[in-house]
């Protein structure tokens, strides 16, 4: 290879990573997150800690209603974000879970309702069923997971809930359970 060949070559590499450069900068690198995983990936930030509440429970609570997203009992956690504000809201939730007599799994998810509305809005990651919390052959271990949502003003109700994510006769199981959640200031 002569000298002029490098010299193109290297100045054609050079190109190529200072277009990588700049639109990594602008825009975000695209070619390896393209290929990689089609999810978004969703950032907040918040500041101090305003709040914290607390849900907890030793008794076990059973549902096998199949594709039916069902409330964890006691487990509304409540919080007023004042009015021209927005909060950050992280929800941690742990329980002892198994799923049994049956196939398929059992899915849990952190929802949040305002005051007044029906509609509810799942915190971040949105993974709904795609986030099987035991399966049926499992047994009992213990399980957790977190959440986040940055969120208006309004009067906010946070929300466990469970299904069996099949039609068969599975029974989903949670037992000593935890659930907090933490409203941060803006940033």
């Amino acid at each position: 290879m002569n000298l002029k060949h490098l010299a193109r070559r290297t100045i054609t590499l050079a190109t190529v990573a200072a277009a990588a450069l700049v639109g990594g900068a602008a825009g975000g690198i695209a070619l390896a997150d393209q290929q990689a995983d089609q999810r978004a990936t969703t950032t907040m930030s918040g500041g101090g800690i305003v709040a914290h509440r607390v849900a907890t429970s030793d008794q076990i609570y059973d549902t096998t209603a199949p594709n039916i997203w069902q409330t964890l009992p006691g487990s509304t956690l409540s919080y007023a974000v004042p009015s021209n504000t927005t909060r950050l809201v992280t929800a941690e939730f742990t329980a002892e879970a198994n799923g049994r007599d049956g196939t398929g799994g059992c899915a849990v998810r952190v929802v949040t309702r305002k005051a007044g509305s029906t509609t509810l809005t799942e915190l971040h990651p949105r993974s709904g069923v795609d986030f099987i919390w035991a399966l049926e052959q499992d047994g009992s271990a213990a399980h957790a997971m977190s959440r986040s949502l940055t969120v208006a003003s309004g009067t906010r109700s946070f929300i466990v809930q469970v299904q069996a994510s099949t039609a068969d006769t599975l029974v989903c199981r949670l037992d000593d359970w935890h659930f907090q959640i933490d409203v941060h200031t803006s940033s």
